[in-house]
């Protein structure tokens, strides 16, 4: 399966920051730093796509987490 150039980049971004280890975190600012000018939306569609495509395994952010604990 060939995946579009924009989802590849953004896939190499999150090998070379976890060093491909598929446990490591991959913090978002860095990722929307390296990511080549796309906006933050655009690095999250991209990162949700890969992760549905099941390349990647994404935390939960932790700002998510109370917001739904609290209500």
């Amino acid at each position: 399966m060939a995946i579009r150039p924009a989802l590849r980049n953004i896939l190499k971004v999150v090998g070379d920051l976890s060093k491909k280890d598929v446990n490591t975190n991959v913090v978002d600012t860095e990722m929307i730093q390296r990511s080549g000018g796309l906006s933050s939306a655009e690095v999250y569609e991209y990162l949700n796509e890969l992760e549905s495509l099941g390349f990647i395994k994404m935390l939960q952010p932790i700002s998510d987490t109370k917001e739904k604990g609290s209500g």
